[in-house]
């Protein structure tokens, strides 16, 4: 059971319909906290599957066939270093993606967070993380 008081810069609405029942409460907890720590808006995907998906690969992290998601795709409203660099100290993985179309208002950096032990990655190594 999600606890939205626990989650007070989030609303159920934002997330791909259906997924949050497949996602692990920890997840948004931490996600919550990424927020809180770059105090910076994040938007989640509204891509299905961007959080929880029944398909595909099941080494995925947003797979939530027998587990929950423990993985979220966002985009930061503004400055993606920053939340990177935030992003890095409270999830296992991170992954930076520049081949994506942000929600208006927010960058078009996608930022991939999730539960696993460290691991950090870059979708393309030709496209620079700036502030702008």
């Amino acid at each position: 059971m999600i606890d939205w008081h626990l989650l007070p810069n989030f609303s159920p609405d934002e997330f791909p319909s259906g997924e949050l029942a497949l996602t692990s409460p920890g997840l948004l907890s931490a996600l919550q906290s990424l927020r809180h720590a770059c105090g910076i808006p994040l938007k989640p995907s509204p891509v299905k599957g961007g959080l929880a998906r029944t398909d595909g690969s099941s080494t995925s992290r947003h797979y939530a066939v027998g587990r929950k998601s423990d993985a979220i795709d966002i985009f930061p409203k503004e400055k993606p270093l920053l939340v990177w660099q935030q992003a890095v100290r409270l999830f296992g993985g991170v992954g930076v993606y520049h081949d994506t179309k942000g929600p208006s208002g927010y960058s078009d950096v996608m930022l991939h967070v999730d539960m696993r032990p460290s691991t950090v990655w870059w979708c393309r190594v030709d496209a620079p993380l700036t502030n702008g």
